[in-house]
């Protein structure tokens, strides 16, 4: 197996950048996998451990890319990094898939995106509007994101919160730096934009509780409200347990009997 470093740009000239794997004996014109990561999430985060499992099980390319601003990836002029923007990172997706469909070793008729967390409602975007999506894998997805803040913030924070978003969005008017959030914090009365136990432990030492970050029954509602054909499959843990540990071969092993059907097929 190889993997190869890559960059593309978008549709506004930022330049992003990931890897590429394939097998070293893999023919020509195979399907391919765009995976990003989700909230503030960066490639080495157990994106390329996704991606060989898939590569060393099927006949598939996967194109693995940090979101702008974070990890290798560059951000727009006078643009601050680490900056969450999902239509600005749903339109980055597409132009991943551009980006797959012009090298000649990837099926331009056989893409499919993989998003987790926050880019796993992101891809189901992308799905539903870009018609040369073939398959979404959207793994523990944010499929709503002003449920999810009502849920994960206490409610004497959230106005605090709230009001700081308004006094950034005025601070940039005048020509201010951004404002800025810390991703995680060990004190739960700090704030924080992911403020749960397991968040902490996992962006702290990358291991892991149930998930309460992206909450099950919102990601139950969206799928049923998908059309077939499509596939659920339920794990037990919290939100980042499907990365690692026996969770990841059970989860994997789905993934993987699925894009044999729906794209390597």
């Amino acid at each position: 197996m190889s993997r190869i470093d890559i960059e593309f740009q978008t549709s506004d000239h930022v330049t992003l950048r990931g890897w590429l794997f394939k097998s070293d004996n893999a023919p020509t014109k195979l399907p391919c996998l765009v995976m990003c990561h989700g909230f503030s999430g960066l490639k080495e985060m157990d994106l390329g451990a996704f991606a060989e499992r898939f590569v060393s099980s099927l006949q598939l390319v996967c194109l693995v890319y940090d979101n702008r601003g974070f990890g290798a990836s560059d951000t727009g002029p006078n643009q601050p990094r680490q900056e969450i923007l999902p239509w600005q990172q749903m339109s980055d997706i597409s132009d991943a898939i551009t980006y797959a469909q012009s090298r000649d070793d990837i099926d331009a008729e056989k893409i499919g995106i993989w998003g987790s967390s926050y880019s796993g409602g992101e891809v189901l975007w992308v799905g539903a509007t870009d018609k040369r999506v073939k398959v979404v894998l959207s793994q523990q997805p944010c499929v709503d994101g002003y449920e999810n803040f009502q849920r994960l913030i206490r409610g004497d924070v959230a106005v605090g919160v709230q009001e700081l978003l308004v006094a950034d969005r005025l601070a940039r008017a005048r020509g201010e730096l951004a404002g800025t959030m810390p991703v995680v914090s060990e004190d739960p009365t700090q704030p924080a934009a992911l403020p749960t136990s397991d968040s902490s432990a996992f962006f702290d030492k990358w291991q892991k509780k149930n998930d309460t970050l992206t909450p099950t029954d919102l990601a139950l509602e969206a799928y049923s409200r998908a059309r077939e054909p499509k596939q659920l499959h339920i794990l037990p843990g919290g939100h980042f347990d499907g990365y690692t540990g026996k969770n990841f071969d059970k989860n994997t092993s789905v993934q993987i009997e699925f894009l044999r059907e729906h794209l390597c097929s």
